[in-house]
């Protein structure tokens, strides 16, 4: 049995109060006997932050902040892009392989996860010699034509059907060649993808990866009945539900398995913040149009403006109050 077992998240201030549930829920379903180190990763925490989230601190669980600014800067990386769905903080799981270079496995989970299950029966999974473990993506089975031809053009991607979720993974570090997969990255950075960090992770990591069972990457828009059909979900009981797409459990309770979501909320002290900032969903939703199409307009018509100084500083403005009604 390992000494600890590794848990990396990657957030930023939007975020941290969800976070918070998907934590509560890994404790709680934790093996009391056994040690975890949860990691979060972000670019600089407020005290709020801290405090909220060092609250789950306790015997067999580390709370650590890894301000991750220094290490995008050893490593040259710059240029992360991102856009009004895709934050930054999603590139950060790329990092884990130089934060934790001593440790033999490290499992990252996205924030919009809850845990059913103690976590470290993934990480103790056999990986057979590959580099990672991952969940096939359940949106192979109905993806379009026009999406099947970007992954053989523009990814060069072998077989789509072996396409996965980033959403959990359990990196094997010591089986990563780090300076190429550093350069491997730096490189992909530069194409453009569609689903940035996850098409990166996936060329990078293409015959590098065991598939692990469906159960540990329960992708929630599949429960739907129009959908469960065009996928065998081979699964018992979830082990991890990842609360895929923008129906989140905080802005749409009344969906299936979302109850399970608020039951850990509840234990949390964020609660009352969700709730609060979740009252208004409705207006966010009727904002967020508009909002998303100035985004948009401004970006596309940037590199014609003469005045870019002050286009830069709308689209700058648009996007802090776009990220407040998240």
């Amino acid at each position: 049995m390992q000494e600890y077992y590794r848990i990396v998240f990657s957030t930023d201030e939007n975020f941290v109060n969800y976070l918070a549930v998907c934590i509560q829920s890994l404790i709680e379903n934790s093996n009391k006997n056994k040690k975890y180190i949860i990691s979060i990763l972000a670019k600089g925490f407020s005290e709020n932050s801290k405090r909220i989230l060092s609250h789950f601190e306790c015997e067999n669980v580390k709370i650590e902040f890894y301000d991750v600014k220094e290490k995008l800067k050893e490593l040259n990386i710059t240029g992360l892009k991102e856009d009004l769905h895709w934050s930054i903080a999603a590139y950060y799981r790329i990092l884990i392989p130089f934060l934790f270079p001593y440790d033999k496995k490290v499992l990252y989970l996205d924030s919009d996860v809850i845990a059913l299950d103690d976590v470290s029966k993934i990480i103790d999974v056999d990986l057979e010699n590959k580099q990672i473990g991952a969940v096939i993506d359940y949106d192979t089975e109905c993806y379009t034509k026009k999406r099947i031809k970007y992954f053989k053009e523009k990814m060069n991607f072998k077989d789509y059907k072996k396409y996965f979720n980033s959403g959990v993974i359990v990196f094997d570090v010591q089986k990563i060649e780090k300076e190429k997969y550093l350069k491997q990255f730096l490189d992909l950075l530069k194409m453009g993808y569609t689903f940035l960090d996850q098409d990166i992770l996936n060329v990078i990591f293409e015959e590098n990866v065991k598939f692990l069972n469906l159960e540990w990457n329960y992708q929630y828009h599949f429960v739907f009945p129009q959908f469960k059909k065009l996928y065998n979900l081979s699964v018992g009981e979830p082990k991890i539900i990842h609360y895929t797409t923008a129906f989140k459990p905080w802005n749409t309770p009344e969906n299936v398995l979302c109850d399970l979501w608020w039951k850990y909320a509840r234990k949390t002290p964020s609660y009352e913040a969700i709730i609060y900032k979740n009252t208004s969903y409705d207006l966010i939703k009727v904002l967020k149009t508009p909002i998303s199409f100035m985004y948009r307009f401004y970006k596309i018509i940037f590199p014609f403006s003469f005045d870019k100084k002050g286009l830069k500083k709308k689209i700058k403005l648009i996007k802090t109050f776009y990220d407040k009604l998240r």
